[in-house]
């Protein structure tokens, strides 16, 4: 077989119906080949699994995992991004439970989402890595609701016996894992993922991806969510093949590290959202873009948020000097609740670009725009799978759409998800939806598009959910946070949505005030908006915009129409009373100035010692709440004039490496 022939998919043909089996076979028939390396912050190779390795590691876990659950037990995986958290995931699955990836807490602070997670799938275990389980006493007293839970070192469970492990019988419709859309901490959505439906998804990927012999990738996408977890992890055991997996953070702070390791390990596989590619070309320099070599990457996914026509461009004309293939680019378009994937491809193709009058997609028509100016181009997410059915449906009507009419996308198929955990009502809504006539059932997806020359082109939202860097984020509780954070602010009186500002989606706020409010209070007033932004949903808004009271468009029953606030918004159709928007700055502040700053807020602000700060003092030993930490950000961003990401502060190791990360954002970027 020629390196670039496909692989078959020997999976299926051997009717492999579990994840089980999966790692299983691999383990028998490539023992000895790595499967995952690990690149740490640095940049440098940290660690090597086998699929052998990976399959006693998984046994051990299991084993131990098994004196406290019973197979269909959910088990939280609260390990950070690395080889112990693949071995944790599969554990899970050794044992016959289902695996509920989550973001690993940090255990200075409370954590009301893995709080809401747990209660919402009544979770038995959590796993946790030795660091967490030093301090779990204390961050438990943060989170009361947690201590039923039994708590498990995964560090001390690699070591156990994987003999003494036993098949727990699990079957292709038992439930692998629980997967939680993320965003909201109020209302917790868990989409039930069966093996059979992982299998088939990861079926549908490998027919995309065209992976041949010696391929490999490169992966830095978070593990908790489908993304980095169907495309980074499972997919390279699905079919055999190695790859490079990095964390999250290692990525945001140096973005080259990505690149470079792709040009190191000659790898032909990886992707990411839209925002990553801005991200390379707006912070990767001449001088780390002349040391790499990119020509062996053939399939480059762009997927989880809006895909930018013009951001490929840049990243595709950025780095042809290090030998980026123009075809390189593969839009694709998928969500959890249909495993992850649902079109894309074929790769090496031409991008399909599409023009689009802004007005007309308001009102659901695709039309070539007469005045450029008021035009948008969207870009094709490939063609949908054939094994699926993919229909644009009126959703008043449930009337399949005529061709070239803007409808929402509906799919059918073995991928599609048995639902939400516990939520019977939402799943049938949502997972059982029919066209008028027909006894098939279809997944709603709330998103909106039209097939261009049997291309999926995806237009906008039928729900109402924002969007920024591949993150999802739930109006309401973003509404409910603002509102309750000062007194002028009238509760149900708000709309959260985003708008493309510099070429990315921002989050902007649109909050009627009591007629009492005095524009003196302004200042303090956005000051609080954005501190419990960043404490609860860990986000900061880009605009907030004060209305008067009953200003803000409402349906008859009082529901808040957040589009036709959007559009009102930006037709400048509001009789503004107060505005906020975020700073920018043509400097980098150094970072000795930054870290300077840090420690004397930390100072005056909780009283510290000074003896006890310093640049190389932990964040963790600051003794920082989260809603200190949320002050500090805002802070941050009114003294250096730059947007900062609220989870970008726990994610650095000291104050020095995050005042590093601060200068190293430059120009009002930081993400």
């Amino acid at each position: 077989m020629s390196r670039h022939e496909p692989l078959p998919d020997d999976v299926r043909a051997r009717g492999i119906r579990t994840l089980v089996e999966l790692l299983a076979y691999r383990a028998e028939s490539q023992a000895d080949d790595v499967v995952f390396r690990f690149i740490n912050g640095e940049g440098k190779e940290d660690g090597t699994l086998t699929f052998g390795v990976l399959h006693d590691r998984a046994r051990a876990v299991a084993s131990r995992l098994v004196e406290h659950v019973v197979p269909g037990d959910r088990v939280l995986v609260l390990v950070p991004p690395g080889l112990d958290y693949i071995a944790s995931y599969f554990g899970c699955l050794y044992a016959g439970a289902v695996a509920v990836p989550a973001y690993p807490p940090n255990p200075r602070r409370a954590d009301p989402r893995v709080a809401a997670m747990a209660a919402d799938c009544d979770a038995r275990v959590a796993l946790a890595p030795a660091a967490f389980m030093s301090r779990l006493d204390s961050w438990l007293d943060l989170t009361p609701t947690l201590k039923s839970l039994a708590w498990l070192d995964i560090g001390a469970m690699l070591d156990d016996d994987p003999d003494a492990w036993r098949p727990s019988g699990v079957d292709a419709d038992s439930l692998a894992m629980l997967q939680y859309t993320s965003g909201s901490t109020g209302d917790p959505r868990g989409v039930m993922l069966s093996h059979g439906n992982l299998l088939h998804n990861l079926s549908l990927i490998h027919g995309v991806g065209r992976h041949g012999p010696g391929d490999n990738g490169v992966h830095w996408l978070p593990p908790f969510h489908d993304m980095g977890l169907i495309g980074g992890i499972l997919q390279p055991i699905y079919v055999g093949l190695s790859s490079a997996v990095m964390a999250p953070a290692t990525f945001l702070q140096r973005p080259f590290l990505w690149l470079q390791a792709i040009s190191r390990y000659r790898a032909t596989t990886s992707g990411g959202p839209n925002f990553a590619y801005d991200l390379c070309v707006d912070r990767i320099s001449a001088e780390e873009r002349a040391t790499l070599d990119l020509s062996s990457w053939r399939t480059c996914f762009n997927g989880a948020e809006p895909v930018r026509a013009d951001t490929i461009a840049r990243f595709i004309s950025t780095f042809a000097e290090c030998g980026l293939r123009g075809d390189v680019m593969v839009p694709c378009y998928g969500l959890a609740e249909a495993t992850v994937f649902v079109s894309g491809g074929p790769p090496n193709q031409a991008l399909r670009a599409v023009p689009a009058d802004r007005r007309a997609l308001e009102n659901g028509e695709l039309r070539t725009p007469i005045d450029v100016s008021k035009g948008v181009t969207l870009v094709a997410s490939g063609t949908p799978s054939p094994e699926q059915a993919l229909a644009i449906v009126d959703p008043d009507t449930a009337s399949p759409c005529e061709p070239g009419q803007i409808g929402e996308i509906w799919v059918s198929g073995p991928s599609v998800a048995r639902g939400y955990w516990g939520r019977p009502t939402a799943t049938a809504a949502t997972f059982h939806a029919h066209l008028t006539g027909s006894p098939r059932s279809y997944l709603r997806t709330g998103d909106l598009g039209v097939l261009v020359d049997e291309q999926l082109v995806v237009t906008g939202r039928l729900k109402d959910l924002v969007i920024l860097d591949g993150r999802n984020y739930y109006p309401h509780d973003l509404e409910v946070a603002a509102t309750r954070s000062h007194r002028s602010l009238r509760d149900g009186f708000a709309a959260a949505f985003s708008v493309e500002r510099d070429d990315r989606e921002r989050l902007v706020l649109v909050l009627e005030v009591v007629r009492q409010h005095k524009p003196d209070d302004d200042a303090g007033l956005f000051r609080a908006v954005r501190t419990e932004l960043a404490s609860s949903a860990g986000v900061l808004p880009h605009e907030i915009v004060l209305i008067r009271q009953n200003a803000i468009p409402r349906t008859s029953s009082g529901k808040i129409q957040r589009r036709a606030c959007r559009s009102a918004y930006l037709e400048g159709a509001f009789e503004i009373v107060g505005e906020w928007r975020a700073p920018g700055s043509d400097t980098v502040a150094p970072r000795e100035a930054i870290t300077a700053y840090v420690l004397d807020w930390v100072k005056e602000e909780l009283q510290v010692d000074p003896a006890l700060l310093e640049p190389r003092t932990a964040l963790r030993d600051l003794g920082l709440d989260s809603l200190a930490a949320a002050r500090l950000v805002v802070a941050l961003e009114e003294r250096f004039g730059r947007r900062i990401d609220p989870s970008q502060f726990w994610e650095q190791p000291d104050v020095g490496a995050f005042a590093e990360y601060l200068a190293s954002l430059g120009t009002g970027a930081a993400r």
